[in-house]
């Protein structure tokens, strides 16, 4: 199978299959740079297509018309991965189309993110008094007030969580700065898992304790 495409004036075929496709011309596709100042952001180059083999065309933007990878936006590599640097994006979509509601990431499957493996880590103790931690947390309903909607947040529906502040008293590797500002704190709710599985186990083992008074009792 081949394609036409308008080049020079003229159509071009490119790229035969074999299959009595035949390749007249070339095809020539170059970046052009929208800038002024004479200062290229838009970095590609020029590739001939000419049927007799894949070619790969990549174009990458640039902070600034230095060719320092560290300065490039948004890019595709030789092997076709997405790179970008410091980009911001209204909403993302993963998998799916992105929601259009600022800030919301949706993806079609799960979020892999950090490491959990035991040959990564240096055990330094487990979490103590877990028990004690937990009944110093509120889980509470809330909604949003002005001074979220004043900082760009627009949620009116009753949402449910924690309180940073409490958090912070008995877990504070579990509490960050607020994306939308540092003047505020949030919690990386995944971080609670751990001191929610060591308050189960030291509660286990009070039940265990209970249970062994009581059989002891009933048989004396």
């Amino acid at each position: 199978m081949s394609i036409k495409v308008r080049s020079g004036g003229s159509w071009v075929e490119v790229g035969g299959d074999g299959g009595g496709g035949s390749t007249t011309g070339s095809l020539t596709l170059q970046t052009a740079v929208l800038s002024t100042g004479g200062t290229d952001l838009i970095k590609g180059g020029t590739v001939t297509f000419d049927g007799s083999s894949a070619k790969t065309f990549k174009v990458e933007i640039r902070t600034s018309s230095t060719s320092n990878v560290s300065d490039t936006l948004v890019a595709r590599d030789g092997s076709g991965n997405f790179r970008a640097n410091d980009v911001r994006v209204d909403s993302f979509g993963v998998g799916t189309n992105a929601s259009g509601t600022s800030g919301e990431i949706r993806a079609t499957n799960n979020i892999t993110a950090y490491y959990s493996d035991l040959r990564l880590k240096d055990i330094i103790g487990t979490i103590d008094n877990p028990i004690s931690k937990v009944l110093k947390l509120k889980g509470v309903y809330f909604k949003e007030n002005q001074t979220a909607k004043d900082l760009g947040y627009d949620n009116d529906r009753t949402q449910v969580g924690v309180i940073a502040q409490d958090v912070k008293e008995v877990l504070p590797e579990a509490v960050t700065d607020a994306p939308i500002s540092d003047e505020y704190m949030t919690v990386w709710y995944e971080k609670l898992v751990p001191l929610l599985i060591e308050a189960v186990k030291e509660q286990q083992v009070m039940i265990e304790e209970l249970k062994s008074r009581v059989e002891y009792l009933e048989v004396s």
